[in-house]
């Protein structure tokens, strides 16, 4: 009788979670609805909350266009320098495949050529492609420089 009369008195939590209540009662009375959680977390933490909190975020609301796509190009360029070292690497002792792509020249009208060479690891027999574009630069060439 003592356990039940303490529990009695203890008049902190929500209203609705009293001790004689079940727990799927309490859980449902006691948490909020999801939708109203992530509804919070994302005014929390959108883009126009931290840009007003931090000047980095601020620039980059503030960045045009043409600059975010000259961004990515770049961070994508890098990722695909990554993908070709990652891919010239050893596997248990042989070369799995190196990859070797020419850059691009700079000028519209001249061809743009991509040189791959791939290592067969059963055969040993090395196979080397030429592949020549001869469309204008940036439109077939795409993703070879």
């Amino acid at each position: 009788m003592a356990q039940y009369q303490i529990l009695a008195r203890k008049l902190l939590g929500l209203p609705g979670t009293g001790p004689k209540q079940t727990l799927g009662v309490k859980n449902s009375v006691a948490t909020q609805p999801r939708v109203r959680r992530t509804a919070a977390h994302r005014r929390l933490h959108s883009v126009h909350h931290t840009a007003a909190r931090c000047a980095r975020h601020r620039v980059q609301r503030l960045r045009t266009r043409a600059a975010s796509y000259a961004h990515t190009a770049r961070r994508w360029a890098a990722g695909a320098a990554r993908h070709l070292t990652r891919q010239s690497r050893t596997v248990a002792g042989h070369r799995h495949c190196s990859c070797t792509q020419i850059q691009c020249p700079p000028r519209a009208d001249t061809a743009c050529y991509s040189v791959h060479r791939t290592h067969d690891v059963r055969t040993g027999a090395a196979r080397r492609e030429h592949v020549a574009r001869g469309d204008a630069h940036g439109v077939a060439c795409g993703g070879a420089r």
